[in-house]
């Protein structure tokens, strides 16, 4: 995602991932890179979050939930207009074309206060990459019989766990 040139960013704001999966971040041809670890590589199949919050005192956070670590510092402040569209998904290097879906994407007209930038970033983990929690049962019952006990809970499906005991 960006407005820069892809192929030699030396302006504008790119946010997107190398030919070997690493998260990248360009500030008008400044280079912000994630380490090039295994926990920063995006490979196939990964669900991940990128968050980006730029201050125009020139401060910024890169987050990803890949990671789920933080890479901050400080890029001179400059405006990022370049007279090019925001692109979504799109490349001028053959090797980095995006293959999946975008989920959701949210663009905010400032900068965010840690906090909001935190339950932003939080709130899409939950919504795309965290499984919804599993409801613990209700209702539960047991009976005991010859040695074993055996746990039922109504659900809709009439599950049953039963232990037995060597007497």
């Amino acid at each position: 995602i960006g407005n820069g040139d892809e192929g030699s960013p030396t302006n504008g704001f790119l946010l997107r991932f190398n030919s070997g999966g690493t998260l990248q971040a360009y500030l008008n041809g400044s280079f912000i890179q994630k380490p090039g670890t295994p926990a920063n590589q995006v490979a196939p199949g990964n669900t991940i979050v990128l968050g980006f919050n730029y201050n125009t005192n020139g401060t910024y956070q890169f987050w990803d939930s890949k990671s789920g670590t933080s890479m901050t510092g400080t890029k001179a402040a400059t405006n990022f207009a370049t007279g090019n569209v925001l692109k979504l998904g799109t490349t001028q290097n053959p090797s980095r074309y995006f293959k999946g879906m975008v989920g959701e994407l949210k663009l905010f007209n400032g900068v965010l206060d840690a906090t909001t930038f935190s339950n932003e970033r939080n709130g899409l983990v939950a919504k795309w990459i965290q499984p919804p929690p599993t409801p613990a049962p209700t209702n539960l019952s047991y009976t005991v019989s010859g040695g074993a006990m055996v746990l039922s809970w109504p659900n809709g499906a009439g599950w049953q766990l039963q232990a037995q005991t060597n007497g």
